[in-house]
């Protein structure tokens, strides 16, 4: 935290630029930690045919728990990785994620869609 002793922030124009909240670039090292680390998940949301009420498919959401416990609104951190470099890397990772934990769906049901919404 800031206010702890000796905490600086670094002074980033691109942060201004884009009207990020002021610990930005904090939340952007934590993120890049996160990525190697397990404070990033994946949860479905499912999709369900309004004409049979069977399972079609599932939206795949980006979550994220620090290791505090403290959870980050992916209407947080998403505009943070797209001004930095992370949203590749963030990419790849959550469709990593969600093709595996939909491997054995997907195999089972060839029907079966997994959503993932893309920066």
């Amino acid at each position: 935290a800031l206010d702890s002793p000796g905490a600086y922030a670094l002074y980033a124009r691109r942060m201004e630029q884009a009207q990020l909240p002021p610990h930005a670039y904090q939340l952007e090292r934590a993120l890049e930690r996160a990525l190697g680390g397990d404070e990033l998940h994946v949860c479905f949301q499912p999709k369900i045919s309004l004409r049979d009420g069977r399972l079609t498919g599932a939206e795949a959401l980006l979550r994220w728990t620090r290791e505090d416990g403290q959870a980050i609104g992916p209407d947080v951190f998403i505009p943070i990785a797209e001004q930095s470099n992370l949203i590749v890397p963030l990419t790849v990772w959550t469709l990593n994620t969600a093709m595996r934990a939909c491997g054995e769906l997907l195999d089972r049901d060839p029907g079966f869609s997994v959503a993932v919404n893309l920066s």
